[in-house]
């Protein structure tokens, strides 16, 4: 399992995250205008499916 730290500060340009949304995506909604938030919101996207593909595959797991 992969897991990002950001530690409440944007990915981009290194200013403290205030919103909770802000902090899940660790970009600030300035740089999520400014650096392309389609591609910010498809490596979301990609994250959210491996997580999903994580817990299908460890209730397999669990019920063997």
């Amino acid at each position: 399992m992969m897991e990002f730290y950001h530690m409440g500060i944007c990915s981009c340009c290194g200013r403290t995250l205030t919103t909770p949304h802000s902090v899940e995506m660790g970009v600030g909604p300035v740089c999520f205008q400014r650096y392309g938030n389609k591609r910010l919101k498809k490596l979301m996207y990609l994250k959210k499916k491996i997580e999903q593909k994580m817990k299908k595959k460890s209730k397999t797991l669990a019920g063997k």
